[in-house]
Parts: C-alpha cells; sequence; structure tokens
C-alpha cells in the first residue's frame, strides 16, 4: 500500500467512526467529493498538500512525516521508506 492509499485509508476509517457522509467531510475540509472520492478509495495519485491538510484536519487526523533512521516496513500506523517516515494520528497538533 502506498503511503497515499495508506493516509486515504485512514481518513476514511475517521469519517466513518465520526458518522459523516464523504459529502459532509468534503464540506467541512472546503475540498470537493471529487477530491475526497479517490483518496479514501486508494486512487488519488496526486493531491495538494492544502487539500490534504484540509481534509485530514476536518476528520480529526493530522499528518507529520518524520525523518527515520533505519529502512522500515509498514508498521501499525506507520508507513516507512528509506528515509521518510508518514504517521497518521487521532487529534491535530
Amino acid at each position: 500500500m502506498t503511503d497515499l492509499a495508506y493516509i486515504g485509508a485512514e481518513v476514511l476509517r475517521a469519517r466513518r467512526k465520526n458518522g459523516l457522509s464523504q459529502a459532509a467531510l468534503a464540506e467541512r475540509a472546503g475540498v470537493s467529493r471529487q477530491t475526497l472520492g479517490p483518496l479514501e478509495r486508494g486512487v488519488s495519485t496526486e493531491i495538494s498538500f492544502v487539500a490534504l491538510s484540509r481534509i485530514m484536519n476536518a476528520a480529526g487526523l493530522r499528518l507529520a512525516v518524520q525523518e527515520t533512521i533505519t529502512d522500515a516496513v509498514q508498521t501499525g500506523s506507520l508507513v516507512a521508506s528509506e528515509d521518510v517516515a508518514v504517521r497518521v494520528a487521532r487529534g491535530s497538533a
């Protein structure tokens, strides 16, 4: 699973947990359903950082990007490559 597909799956999980429709989350985030839908389905190949940040905030998630010092594999809520890890967490920074 790519980092963006993983993030989309977490957005979908949070949206459902919060009882929101796709339209409601998109409205809260100030983006279109055409932006949100592909992200949640894991088929979005690119999305602006601003749109991603708005979606995640509206879903009650935050995104942190950090440098890693070792190669890693996907574990729980951490997806890592050789030098960058993407962590999705509940709440805002």
